[in-house]
């Protein structure tokens, strides 16, 4: 674990070790803390490291499962003393997560005013996150996965249906009764706001086409990644449960000025919609389906619940300088028995 502390005023700054990844010594607290008490900015960086072999500190690698979905050892312990110290200042607290997998961190995520999640960068990667932390670029990175809040919501690993409760990846995974995930699939933050308006979805012979206008709301230059996600309202004559939604497209926009908007425009082929029925035949199914176009995926909650709009944060009460992804845009269309691949049910 890495402590990196620096004061604006003063041309000072520190690095040390508040503890080892994964053992149960809290020697370097004491100096982690007194260090920070004096910074005007604190960095951390914790999470996982990997390995070929296996280790005392080796949480992850092939053949070689995790046993927690938190962090391992005390990083959470000098995590927690780093937010009370510094909730009696005014310095500002930035995580940054090092994993090859989602590491669950809810502590963080209602306490910490900023959290980069930085993965296995490689040799770059000292540079790309110092181009994030001074500002000279806004991040628009998406999570290739889904965070659990709570190992409940894992599936048990003897059984492999992907649709049994909880379900298995963003795809089915059910909130109603095992509860958000921390950070869902396709989820992402900038220095800067985006707002989604204008949806129209309209089905051709051949494929179902969006359109949504793309306007930067905030004040800084940045990039956005749009996301299409369709959802299909029943599970008659298909031979398994139907996903609860699937990421159709997706568009990165480069460099979006502020006040600036971009109308996009995406094409969904109908045989990209194919799902398995009763014969095991892949096919187009008819039915009632629902496209959702926004900057990530969108929850179980507004799934279930579509006339709320709300927006979702990550920051401890102060004004954070991150932009919050808005609930995604979201429109239905009918697929009947004519359009269907194959004869209607």
């Amino acid at each position: 674990m890495l402590l990196l502390l620096t004061r604006t005023s003063l041309p000072w700054h520190a690095t040390l070790q508040g503890c080892e990844i994964d053992t149960n010594s809290s020697a370097g607290f004491a100096q982690a803390l007194t260090a920070a008490g004096r910074a005007d900015v604190i960095v951390v960086v914790l999470g996982l490291i990997t390995c070929q072999e296996r280790g005392p500190q080796c949480q992850e690698a092939e053949a070689h499962d995790r046993v927690s979905i938190g962090m391992p050892g005390q990083q959470l312990n000098l995590l927690q003393q780093l937010v009370t110290s510094s909730n009696g200042s005014a310095a500002e607290l930035v995580l940054v997560l090092m994993s090859g997998s989602g590491v669950s961190v809810p502590f963080a995520a209602h306490n910490v005013d900023t959290i980069i999640q930085h993965f296995y960068p490689g040799e770059e990667g000292g540079s790309g996150l110092a181009d994030v932390l001074f500002g000279a670029i806004a991040p628009a990175g998406r999570m290739p996965v889904s965070v659990p809040a709570k190992p409940s919501q894992l599936a048990s690993y003897l059984d492999m249906h992907m649709d049994h409760k909880p379900g298995r990846t963003h795809r089915y995974f059910d909130s109603t009764e095992a509860g958000e995930m921390l950070w869902g699939f396709g989820y992402g933050m900038t220095t800067t706001e985006f707002q989604y308006s204008g949806l129209s979805v309209n089905k051709t012979a051949t494929a179902v086409v969006a359109s949504v206008r793309l306007t930067n709301t905030g004040n800084r230059t940045s990039d956005e990644v749009c996301q299409v996600y369709s959802e299909l309202a029943t599970n008659r004559g298909l031979a398994a449960s139907p996903p609860l939604q699937e990421l159709q497209a997706f568009q990165r926009v480069a460099q979006v000025a502020p006040g600036a908007s971009v109308s996009l425009w995406f094409e969904v082929p109908l045989k990209q919609l194919e799902l398995m029925d009763m014969a095991g035949k892949l096919r187009v199914l008819p039915g009632s389906y629902t496209i959702w176009v926004g900057g990530r995926a969108p929850t179980g909650k507004e799934r279930r619940n579509s006339g709320r709009i709300h927006t979702v944060t990550i920051h401890r009460g102060r004004a954070s300088p991150m932009g919050a992804p808005h609930r995604p845009l979201s429109t239905s269309f009918v697929i009947d028995g004519d359009d269907a691949d194959g004869e209607g049910l």
